[in-house]
């Protein structure tokens, strides 16, 4: 008899209901595996074992980071559990989900990555820390920096969606820092999602920002969430291509180039739950990488549920496997085998 895998879990209610958590549950109870929500008041102890835990604590990992003691204590039992237990399964490893936290740090972990080096048609767009507001001072850093106006201010932390167009140094007293500083690419106002879960990946295309002429270096700064300019129904007027550009034909990616992406951006973060935000720049079909983010909602992937579960299984059979393999290595090694007792 197949011995039942128990599961723990944190979500938000969020992202519990976006990703219809509930149902995923009911649809696994065949699948010999029992999911446990995990109580961040109580020690993880007291509610195991656990075979694996599957989670999206990267606000309070992030809130830990900043010095809030609650998040601290919860994210320290957390990390208790998993000393104590070096066999469970954590999807994604904490270590790894930091990286995803500072907008800064991840555009140069991504832009350093193999799949940007020599002459890649993929690229991070120029960026730069903006961390003062001395105007003159960002303008200069701007500039050292190659980062073109019109420019994307995006928080430095990831906490926050809330971003805006800067287009010209002006604009820079408009926007309270720190925020990353990042050229903006015209795409024609198209995103590519790419949706990993291990080794699989989908791509799904939404609505994105419209393109910006030369000649618009007197623009107001534009304010904008990115929920409502890339959700699949978004139709307001940063979506909106001008007529000039409307008549212009859209690049189109090549799947095997977004499944590259894919890969190596899974490789340089060491992480099985991503989305990878991806546009094509209009003058020369290169492709940028402009977000990263973790456990993301998976809208648009078919079979989402039957994907979802066969990754965990897949990631407890081979859990085993390594742990099968060492438990046989240490008993080859150990005194009495050596002596052929």
């Amino acid at each position: 008899m197949t011995k039942m895998k128990r599961i723990g879990y944190w979500l938000s209610d969020e992202k519990h209901g976006k990703l219809k958590f509930a149902d995923f549950v009911k649809f696994c109870s065949n699948a010999d595996m029992e999911f446990v929500p995990i109580d961040l008041e109580r020690p993880l102890h007291d509610q195991g074992p656990f075979d694996a835990i599957l989670h999206k604590l990267n606000d309070l990992i992030l809130q830990a980071d900043q010095g809030q003691a609650d998040a601290q204590k919860k994210i320290h039992r957390f990390q208790e559990y998993l000393k104590n237990h070096p066999n469970v399964v954590i999807v994604d490893p904490f270590q790894n989900a930091r990286r995803l936290l500072n907008r800064y740090e991840l555009n140069k972990l991504l832009a350093n990555s193999e799949m940007c080096k020599g002459d890649s048609c993929v690229f991070v767009p120029d960026f730069a820390a903006v961390m003062s507001l001395d105007t003159e001072e960002n303008r200069k850093m701007l500039e050292e920096n190659k980062v073109q106006y019109p420019l994307v201010a995006k928080p430095l932390l990831a906490e926050s969606h809330e971003m805006a167009i800067i287009f010209n140094d002006e604009g820079l007293r408009d926007v309270k820092p720190p925020y990353v500083a990042q050229s903006f690419i015209n795409h024609s106002a198209v995103l590519y999602k790419l949706y990993i879960i291990g080794s699989e990946t989908f791509f799904v295309q939404r609505p994105s920002l419209k393109n910006f002429a030369p000649d618009c270096s007197n623009n107001s700064t534009i304010y904008f969430h990115t929920y409502q300019v890339s959700k699949q129904s978004s139709s307001v007027f940063l979506n909106k291509m001008d007529p000039s550009d409307a008549k212009n034909e859209k690049m189109m990616p090549r799947e095997a180039q977004l499944g590259k992406i894919a890969e190596s951006t899974r490789e340089t973060l060491g992480m099985d739950l991503l989305g990878v935000d991806v546009i094509i720049e209009d003058d020369t079909g290169r492709y940028a990488v402009i977000d990263v983010n973790a456990f993301p909602g998976y809208k648009g992937v078919p079979d989402f549920f039957t994907v979802f579960r066969d990754f965990i299984i897949q990631k407890l059979d081979q859990a085993s496997a390594e742990n099968d393999v060492m438990e046989a290595n240490h008993v080859s090694s150990s005194p009495a085998m050596a002596i052929g007792l």
